[in-house]
């Protein structure tokens, strides 16, 4: 089975961190004032790791490293497996189904409302309601 780019990033991640961790004891610099003098050294290329962790990473800043002990700390190297497009499912017109049931009917009963349309009939349907932006209701149409 081949590696996807996401486990491949994370394997990255944690071959960075274990370099830092080998760099603080190398130079005599633990704790995490010693992030940033790293992250220098990381860029210059003065910090050796695996060329394919460079050209994944050519460069990475003390916030970064910092967030990645973070998360390293919170759930091992599982939680350095980045979430790039994990938000599907999650959007207004997902945990909505009312919403998307009473667009349904409007759509049933005018076919060719407009998105602007749709919005009045919804903000008077649903008062006081989070309901998405006009542009976001217009790409929803477009894609049903």
């Amino acid at each position: 089975m081949a590696e996807n780019s996401s486990s491949r990033r994370a394997k990255a991640r944690v071959e960075i961190l274990e370099a830092h961790r080998d760099w603080q004891v190398q130079n005599g610099r633990l704790g995490w004032g010693s992030i940033g003098a790293f992250a220098a050294a990381y860029a210059d290329g003065k910090v050796e790791v695996p060329a394919w962790v460079k050209e994944a990473y050519p460069a990475v800043d003390r916030g970064t490293i910092g967030r990645w002990w973070s998360a390293y700390d919170r759930g091992g190297a599982e939680a350095l497996v980045p979430a790039y497009g994990n938000r599907r499912g999650a959007g207004a017109f997902d945990n909505a189904p009312d919403v998307r049931e009473a667009i349904a009917v409007l759509l049933r009963e005018h076919p060719r409302m407009s998105a602007t349309g749709v919005l009045a009939r919804l903000e008077t349907q649903f008062p006081g309601r989070y309901l998405p932006s006009k542009r976001s209701l217009q790409r929803f149409l477009s894609s049903i």
